[in-house]
């Protein structure tokens, strides 16, 4: 099912597809994730939130929900990322909580050491997109993948800016607090044969997802009321029509020889039982 407006689907060589959310009329924004075969052909949902926000759902027991985003830079009014925020926090208000989750994207914040839940960072100072990126995984129980492992510095910026002369952390990868366990490793690779001033950021997550169990089915009820009477004198006992029926049904199986003894018995049994007793339940 594909809902909102602005995304596009393209198929691509390999087998690989990508979906993009659209950039505004002004060129602001403009999202897109590239999705192997494999997980394409799982895809159940495909939402364009916004032109910063794009959400794809994929069936049980495969990712689950995966958001992709695109925050304005640091230097936008804090009212405009704020906005990206509180877009954000509606999607992700009405996904279920237990549901496996992963957020994806540039967004141009900095978490430093001085924000007290950032135990591992390759920054001291958290900047203004930085806090509002700290404050909203604390209000959704979330965390960057980059933070969760020690890495050299070099295995961490995402970014490198004015010229080569700085390098920052600016892309993550958001998880559930619950499910940071299955995150196995994150790192940063250069991005080669691609033109951009960022680099990849990758997670390897090992999804060890419960299978439902379906529970045993409850053993038959029966109503033993009316073969429980009273033997009176020269009327045959209120049982000797079950086992009659119990008799004649044991001897039918036995004739098809489809069934050995044991099987014929309990066969037998069950079924004239159900036919006499479970009527009264």
């Amino acid at each position: 099912m594909l809902t909102g407006s602005g995304h596009e689907q393209n198929q691509l060589a390999g087998s690989l597809k990508w979906i993009v959310s659209s950039a505004s009329a002004a060129g602001i924004g403009g999202v897109g994730v590239l999705l192997s075969a494999r997980a394409s052909a799982n895809v159940v949902r495909v939402k364009s939130v916004s032109e910063r926000v794009l959400l794809l759902e994929f069936t049980a027991g495969q990712l689950g929900k995966l958001v992709v985003l695109s925050s304005p830079t640091n230097c936008a009014p804090d009212s405009e990322v704020q906005a990206f925020y509180d877009t954000i926090s509606a999607e992700l208000d009405s996904l279920p909580r237990q549901s496996v989750l992963y957020i994806l994207g540039d967004l141009n914040a900095r978490l430093g050491m001085d924000r007290p839940e950032i135990r591992l960072s390759c920054h001291q100072n958290t900047n203004r997109n930085g806090d509002m990126l700290g404050d909203f995984c604390l209000q959704h129980e979330l965390v960057s993948c980059s933070t969760l492992f020690q890495k050299k510095t070099g295995k961490l910026w995402t970014f490198r800016g004015l010229g080569d002369r700085y390098t920052a952390c600016l892309d993550h990868i958001l998880v559930r607090r619950r499910f940071r366990n299955l995150v196995m490793d994150c790192e940063v690779f250069d991005s080669r044969g691609v033109t951009s001033d960022h680099r990849m950021v990758t997670a390897f997550c090992c999804l060890r997802l419960k299978a439902r169990v379906k529970p045993p089915p409850k053993p038959p009820r029966y109503d033993w009321r009316p073969v429980q009477g009273t033997l009176k004198e020269g009327e045959p006992h209120p049982s000797e029509e079950l086992v009659a029926d119990v008799k004649n049904r044991y001897a039918s199986k036995r004739a098809d020889g489809m069934v050995d003894d044991c099987t014929a018995f309990v066969g037998a049994i069950a079924e004239a039982c159900e036919w006499h007793l479970a009527s009264g339940i």
